[in-house]
């Protein structure tokens, strides 16, 4: 009888040990960097300058970076444990044609765990005048997908095609344009060189610029 309880008593204890949970191993930080794509295309310093002209009219818009700031955002934490940030940025461009200033900087949608994993960058655009806010576009610049589709704020928005040196995207219902279809040509470390307001037929092309940096 005595062995009898030992044997349930080495199974009881056994068991006891062999259904603790496992523990949830530990999570490195990583710090995950702006991509170079979205840095060359959508990121400049203070100091730089583009002067567009309308086709239409004839009239200039000169667009300055009137502030510029590299941040980080912070992943979501696991059982309160940080496991890694994001570099962000936010810049805003003051226009002279209609004193609006466009904020621009991206939003960040981290994936579920685990992580790392790869990011996906979306620009986001406000154009606003003081209190007067005319809405926002957005645009997926990373990682690439042609051809898809987004619907920001009743606006559809598509990449058209990307290049080495050119990226092509079309807002159907352009909130800063009213809410025009327009194309926007972007060029790797100039930044937007041309757009063109379908609505009012009119073409804003870069003729001058410089890039702090």
């Amino acid at each position: 009888m005595k062995k009898l309880l030992i044997l349930i008593s080495i199974i009881v204890i056994g068991n006891q040990y062999s259904c603790k949970p496992e523990p949830t191993p530990s999570v490195d930080p990583v710090f995950t960097a702006l991509p170079k794509d979205i840095k060359d295309y959508c990121v400049f310093k203070y100091g730089s300058f583009w002067i567009y002209q309308d086709s239409v009219s004839g009239v200039l818009d000169t667009v300055t970076v009137s502030s510029y700031a590299i941040d980080t955002v912070d992943y979501p934490k696991i059982d309160g444990k940080l496991v890694g940030t994001n570099e962000t940025f936010k810049m805003k461009l003051y226009h002279s044609y209609d004193g609006f200033t466009d904020e621009i900087r991206p939003f960040t949608n981290p994936p579920p765990p685990p992580y790392p994993n790869n990011n996906t960058f979306n620009i986001y655009i406000w154009r606003s005048k003081q209190t007067t806010f005319l809405g926002e576009t957005v645009f997926q610049i990373f990682p690439y997908q042609v051809g898809k589709s987004y619907i920001p704020n009743n606006d559809t928005v598509k990449l058209i095609s990307i290049s080495d040196s050119f990226i092509h995207y079309h807002n159907g219902f352009h909130p800063g344009y009213d809410r025009s279809a327009v194309e926007t040509y972007h060029k790797r470390n100039i930044g937007v060189v041309r757009k063109e307001v379908k609505k009012a037929n009119q073409v804003w092309k870069l003729i001058d610029f410089h890039i702090n940096q």
